[in-house]
């Protein structure tokens, strides 16, 4: 019985290293979510600048290059920005960064 006994009190002694080594892997999971949401945040918020600039540029080469109907090609895109992209990019970063982090209680 006493190598019973002797197995368990020699369990108790890696409890201090189990914790943390638990901690150290919920702090990895934490910076690799920060990073996750950044990569993503990023990518959105590219998106929104090339489609801004697409449109700028497609206003100025139909102003440069007169042809019938620019003006109906640049409300249609300046629809979808303020529409539908616009608020994707709202939406995907208030989520992202709106999120709040809970850190589980110490016990």
């Amino acid at each position: 019985m006493s190598d019973v006994d002797a197995f368990v009190a020699s369990l108790d002694a890696f409890e201090p290293e189990t914790r943390r080594v638990a901690e150290t892997v919920e702090d990895e999971l934490r910076r690799q979510q920060a990073q996750d949401r950044s990569r993503i945040a990023k990518l959105i918020v590219w998106l929104f600048a090339l489609a801004c600039g697409g449109t700028m540029l497609f206003v100025v080469v139909s102003v440069w290059w007169p042809s019938q109907g620019w003006d109906a090609g640049a409300t249609q895109l300046v629809e979808i920005l303020s529409s539908i992209i616009l608020p994707v990019v709202t939406l995907v970063i208030g989520y992202y960064f709106g999120s709040e982090q809970r850190t589980p209680p110490d016990r």
